[in-house]
């Protein structure tokens, strides 16, 4: 399923794998280092990346994209469509699509722990499978 077009989409991502090279070219690479990185970028605060923030912050890591380019990697990262980049947005927007491997895995330890069947993993779940009495 496209979001844009398939023109824009490939564009959104040459941008985006660009920018992410760039986050890693400066340490980059673990939720930590990101977060920092989100904080840098948050220039009011509020803990989301308004559309100037996010193009101060492209340009920041070398990037200049044109209007219409800011559009859409915008509307790409706000999944919630608020106008606005929160940080697990960014986090996801920065995240490669698991393989097919790593998600039967994914799919696989979720069934562990769902021990009830639900699809939801609730405290009666993890009640079931972690033991915290100390010995």
């Amino acid at each position: 399923m496209s979001l844009f077009g398939v023109g824009l989409d490939v564009e959104v991502k040459r941008i985006n794998t660009n920018f992410k090279m760039q986050i890693i070219k400066r340490g980059g690479i673990g939720i930590h280092s990101l977060g920092v990185i989100f904080k840098q970028m948050d220039n009011n605060g509020n803990k989301k990346l308004d559309k100037e923030e996010f193009t101060q912050a492209l340009n920041t890591f070398g990037i200049f994209p044109k209007v219409w380019e800011v559009q859409a990697l915008l509307k790409f990262y706000d999944v919630d469509q608020d106008g606005n980049i929160s940080f697990d947005e960014f986090m996801r927007g920065l995240r490669e699509p698991l393989t097919a491997r790593r998600s039967n895995m994914v799919t696989r330890a979720f069934a562990v722990m769902d021990k009830d069947g639900s699809g939801v993993i609730g405290v009666k779940d993890i009640d079931a499978i972690f033991d915290v009495s100390c010995n």
